[in-house]
């Protein structure tokens, strides 16, 4: 019976579903047809662990759930929200395709509540320890595509899904990496490694090393919003870990100090070989890369804010392409950037605030709005605690946020956000 599967190989089973849900879909078999990829594979695993909550709640009578609090009733709100945008879609499909994200996310929720319930503890220090495994990955197949981009390609080309695909190669063609918007969020999980008490020399000097090896590959990607996004948890990070930096002072200095002389020569090569760097993208010197690029994000806000006043619930979710007069725009521009500029619009505004105002209206942006702020109190709450495992919890916080400060700058409709969105929440109940 379902509900004979011991609770540990269960919690094996839903982590190895977010591992794989936190790296670049690849196809299954590797030359089968793109639906059938890790992606899905993942989704089935998180459904067959939720059926086994379900088993265990109803058939065998056990205690899952947490009793009710304001955060369960908040995001619990949320979602009802989010769904009623259903109301204004025109296009069901495009709707369909985030909301099965939104449900798989709310799964992983209502699992990952009763597995931190169960040992709070093991379960934090495995969560940590798959997303630094993700984190590891992402950023070699990053460093891969700045090497040897025509190896990555390749394999790219055999292995990945094709949108994917064909994202890395527009994204290089106006010579930036892409392998994944959010790897950013990684930076207090390797982090955490270098602070842990009882870690390892070994994995505190990994940990470090990763962590400026992620800021070179953020400044090398020629994305402003990930060196933006990777300087704002940097920060956030020796903020909150302040009472670390005595005993860490020497290997935070060095490392420190090799990250700014590594970005100064990065910079001046970068400038030389491609005739500029993501210094000269954030100070807007480039009419079309830089300034273009504001003036349709200004644009696709504007558009946000009168999608949003039209309806109480918005347009319904991923629905902002249909409404959009922006999209016709793509047809002047040359194939990459018209492949690049519909998909941009496609995934709806690259800001979560003018993406949740235009798809599930004012309505729904006051709800966000308002469960962020609740969450930002109970967190700032937490960093100021000596609560137990506090050092795993403020981790997961400063992921948390580094999510949601990369949406900031790009669209929050991928099965990691939604997994990883819950995921967090659900573990700091």
């Amino acid at each position: 019976m379902l509900t004979s599967i011991s609770l540990k190989r269960i919690s094996s089973i839903f982590l190895l579903a977010i591992f794989v849900v936190l790296l670049p879909p690849i196809r299954f078999p590797f030359l089968g047809p793109d639906w059938l990829n890790t992606n899905m594979f993942a989704r089935a695993l998180i459904l067959f662990v939720f059926l086994y909550v379900l088993a265990k709640t109803l058939v065998a009578g056990e205690k899952w759930f947490l009793k009710r609090n304001y955060l369960i009733d908040i995001i619990l709100l949320f979602f009802i929200v989010q769904s009623l945008s259903v109301v204004g879609a025109i296009n069901g499909l495009a709707f369909l395709k985030i909301y099965e994200k939104l449900i798989f996310g709310f799964m992983v929720f209502v699992i990952a509540i009763g597995l931190t319930k169960r040992n709070r503890s093991d379960f934090f220090e495995r969560v940590i320890w798959v997303y630094f495994l993700a984190g590891v990955v992402k950023l070699f197949l990053e460093g891969l595509l700045l090497i040897a981009p025509d190896l990555l390609t390749s394999f790219a080309d055999m292995f990945f899904k094709s949108d994917v695909t064909l994202s890395i190669k527009a994204n290089l063609a106006r010579s930036r990496t892409y392998i994944d918007l959010f790897p950013e969020a990684s930076l207090p999980i390797f982090l955490y490694y270098f602070y842990r008490k009882k870690g390892t020399k070994i994995m505190k000097g990994v940990g470090i090393v990763l962590g400026v090896l992620l800021g070179l590959a953020s400044f090398l990607s020629n994305w402003r919003g990930r060196v933006l996004v990777y300087a704002g948890i940097l920060v956030s990070s020796f903020a909150v870990f302040k009472k670390y930096w005595f005993k860490k002072f020497k290997p935070l200095l060095l490392g420190g100090l090799i990250l700014v002389l590594s970005l100064f020569i990065l910079d001046r090569n970068m400038v030389v070989s491609k005739g500029f760097s993501v210094v000269d993208r954030l100070m807007n010197k480039d009419v079309y890369e830089d300034q273009m690029t504001i003036i349709w994000r200004i644009d696709v806000f504007n558009e946000s804010v009168k999608m949003g006043f039209s309806s109480p619930f918005g347009v319904g979710l991923r629905n902002f392409y249909d409404w959009t007069y922006i999209k016709s725009k793509a047809k002047f521009l040359s194939t990459d950037f018209e492949l690049l500029t519909k998909e941009a619009v496609v995934d709806g505004p690259h800001n979560i605030v003018a993406q949740f105002l235009a798809e599930t209206g004012y309505i729904g942006l006051l709800i966000f709005l308002l469960m962020l702020a609740t969450f930002a109190s109970r967190d700032l709450k937490t960093i100021r605690s000596k609560q137990r495992l506090w050092l795993e919890k403020v981790t997961i916080i400063l992921a948390f946020w580094g999510f949601i400060l990369a949406t900031a700058f790009y669209p929050a409709t991928s099965l990691n956000f939604y997994i990883s969105f819950f995921l967090f929440r659900a573990m700091l109940i």
